[in-house]
């Protein structure tokens, strides 16, 4: 599989070329980023696609941990060639107001994983 790379969610060139991913495992991990940064009800064609942050986790307070790690493991099983979670930690920076979600996730023939942080 091949597809245009992306750096912080925008085209990523290179000597004014459009670069592509150069790994399987890059282009997966980079979906699973699109993923998880994609929120319900963004795409006016399917409202009830992506993470449903204004619904189930940004104000709630108590933040119910379980529950939005379960709801960010979904959504990464869910892109194709993603197997397993081998891994995952919510970390919730309050000094800087974020949450940072790390994960590790096995495809097939490797691992890939990131830590993604979420401003709050």
């Amino acid at each position: 599989m091949t597809a245009l790379a992306l750096k912080d969610s925008d085209f990523y060139f290179t000597n004014y070329r459009l670069t592509f991913t150069t790994s399987n495992s890059e282009e997966i991990l980079q979906r699973v980023k699109m993923r998880l940064r994609f929120f319900q009800g963004e795409w006016f064609l399917d409202t009830a696609h992506g993470i449903p942050y204004y619904q189930e986790i940004l104000g709630k307070k108590p933040a119910n941990l379980n529950i939005v790690s379960k709801i960010f493991n979904d959504a990464i099983l869910e892109v194709e060639g993603v197997l397993s979670i081998i891994e995952s930690i919510i970390d919730i920076d309050n000094e800087n107001r974020q949450v940072l979600y790390s994960f590790k996730a096995e495809i097939e023939g490797d691992t890939i994983g990131s830590t993604i942080p979420f401003n709050i």
